[in-house]
């Protein structure tokens, strides 16, 4: 919040602010000390709560007059968690990783996005698994992966804000030449 000084200073020199909040019923102090400068920010403020404010100029004489209220505001952050990505592809799967190619969401909410994570489960499985944090890049090698198990894998884009919703799951991914099988069981 920024404020500029009163045209007059009552004759006497402007000392510091008092900052109040209206509470829905009464103003009230939102500063314990009068602040020395025309600005202040607060840190505690609940995110959706209704907001106004006002300030006063203080001099040896006492507090002036308020400001103008600032009008009601709602408090938020001027950004928000990046959307969701497309689900991921997988590229290349051998007996134990798959290589995994994603693209960034179409919204970073406000903030430029900082990295990836990279979940997996079992294709039977319920709980999804982080097996990448951080990720700069639109690419991830999944190992571990054993060669008869069928995988998913989803992908979220992370700002300033946090992490945003996880993409659909990927086309269940299992390593292994099918059509040999059939045909050697069948001999």
């Amino acid at each position: 919040m920024t404020w500029s000084a009163p045209q007059s200073d009552g004759g006497s020199p402007v000392t510091g602010y008092v900052v109040e909040k209206y509470t829905g019923t009464k103003w009230i102090k939102a500063t314990k000390k009068p602040i020395t400068t025309c600005s202040f920010s607060f840190d505690d403020l609940l995110e959706g709560s209704d907001n106004e404010f006002k300030v006063c100029a203080e001099n040896s004489a006492g507090v002036g007059e308020p400001s103008e209220s600032t009008g009601r505001f709602v408090a938020k952050d001027p950004y928000e968690v990046p959307g969701r990505p497309e689900a991921p592809e997988v590229k290349d799967r051998t007996e134990d990783q798959a290589s995994l190619t994603f693209k960034a969401p179409e919204s970073d909410g406000g903030s430029p996005i900082t990295g990836y994570v990279v979940e997996m489960k079992g294709k039977l499985e319920t709980k999804w698994k982080v097996i990448g944090k951080d990720l700069k890049d639109l690419e991830f090698v999944a190992t571990g992966l054993k060669p008869d198990s069928e995988y998913e894998f989803r992908v979220a884009a992370v700002n300033k804000a946090g992490q945003g919703q996880a993409s659909p799951p990927s086309k269940p991914s299992k390593y292994g030449n099918y059509e040999c099988h059939r045909i050697y069981c069948c001999l």
